[in-house]
């Protein structure tokens, strides 16, 4: 890069997979900056472990690039610290009709499901609600609560983050806040038309966190084995010999419209996938696909990291928090949070099982990226 500011016949000639290897070893740099700030010894930075990828699709800081506000999310719920084991689940959804059985299949396929509290961002056009009264007093039922409506919620992060003028979104955009499922679920709603993207949206999800001790990522469209929650855990646990901050993460394999929420996958589909590395789209941009794998013994560590599930220490939150500024960002969400966790010190793993599983079909709902004039309102 220094070359190229130094010659301008060079910099015609660097395309855009030499400055990413240019990035890569500027990540590797910075990842041995970070061990020696902390005292510690990170494992090196792994090669691209598969070839051949099968199928598959194919953020970075808070305002004060430290986590701050989410961190702050956690004081208006004093009594998190009193749930160990508690986990926080992050979920955007954009007028996603598959949500409410997300949620179900989340909760009936747990081994604790009163351990499980959802931060939802929901982006849904007139007249559509993210779930109904009927599906909130199913879900009620699965936590085991009687107290089923919804209640004000304040978060005073979330205020500031509005009242700051520095996220994409002004204060005067339409959003309301609510708890719903005595306090299970922690809303904030909305109008699709003002969509910023994924990164922006799971930015505000993040401010839903109230201290508990884990912290997992998911789409709104997903189906889980069960017991998922207590594999999750075991295997967490086994990378943590491995690493002093390990995270869970791959795409899972793929099911079709209306499964059902208690669905039982066969056993051939019970391996995991691994992301690999696919190809460079036509604006140079790395997409990354999976491809399956039939006997892992132990989570294996992989350089790559899916949107669609992760699972950590909630300590993520506050080292790297999403980017509230890559608006509209989807192709190169994941390698760019790959990279910012691996040059903060965390490692990925790949699950030595399948563990939930995802809806890669869109034609059943519609799309931010398909709404062109979100993209000509940033211009």
């Amino acid at each position: 890069l220094r070359a190229a500011r130094a010659s301008p016949m060079l910099a015609w000639r660097l395309d855009a997979r030499t400055l990413q290897l240019g990035l890569y070893l500027a990540a590797l740099s910075a990842r041995r900056r970070v061990e020696a700030a902390a005292g510690e010894s990170f494992n090196q930075f792994p090669g691209a472990a598969c070839r051949g990828a099968g199928g598959g699709r194919g953020a970075p800081t808070a305002q004060d690039g430290d986590g701050t506000d989410a961190a702050r999310a956690a004081e208006v719920d004093p009594a998190a610290a009193e749930r160990p084991g508690a986990v926080f689940v992050s979920v955007v959804a954009f007028s996603d009709p598959e949500l409410p059985v997300t949620l179900r299949s989340m909760l009936l396929q747990a081994k604790h499901p009163e351990r499980l509290y959802v931060g939802l961002v929901w982006q849904g056009f007139d007249g559509e609600e993210p779930l109904a009264s009927d599906e909130i007093e199913d879900l009620c039922q699965l936590w085991g609560v009687s107290e089923c409506g919804a209640r004000p919620y304040e978060n005073s992060a979330l205020a500031d983050v509005f009242n700051s003028g520095t996220l994409p979104l002004p204060a005067s955009r339409e959003h309301s806040l609510a708890e719903l499922a005595g306090g299970h679920i922690r809303l904030l709603k909305f109008r699709a038309e003002d969509a910023r993207g994924l990164c922006w949206a799971r930015y505000l999800a993040q401010h839903l966190w109230a201290g508990e001790e884990f912290y997992m990522q998911v789409d709104s469209h997903m189906r889980f084995v069960p017991n998922w929650d207590a594999e999750m855990h075991r295997q967490l646990a086994w990378c943590a010999t491995q690493s002093a901050k390990p995270v869970l993460s791959t795409y899972g394999r793929g099911y079709t419209l209306g499964t059902p929420p208690d669905w039982k996958p066969p056993k051939e589909a019970s391996t995991p996938d691994l992301i690999c590395a696919g190809f460079f789209d036509s604006n140079q941009v790395l997409n990354i696909q999976s491809r399956p794998i039939k006997h892992l013994e132990n989570p294996r560590r992989n350089p790559f990291w899916s949107g669609h599930f992760s699972f950590s220490s909630s300590q993520i939150l506050r080292e790297v928090p999403y980017d509230p500024q890559c608006l509209m960002l989807l192709f190169g969400e994941e390698p760019l949070m790959a990279t910012r966790l691996f040059t903060h010190g965390w490692d990925v793993y790949t699950p030595s099982r399948g563990l939930l599983f995802h809806l890669w079909e869109r034609d059943y709902r519609r799309t931010f990226f398909e709404m062109k004039e979100l993209y000509a309102e940033l211009l």
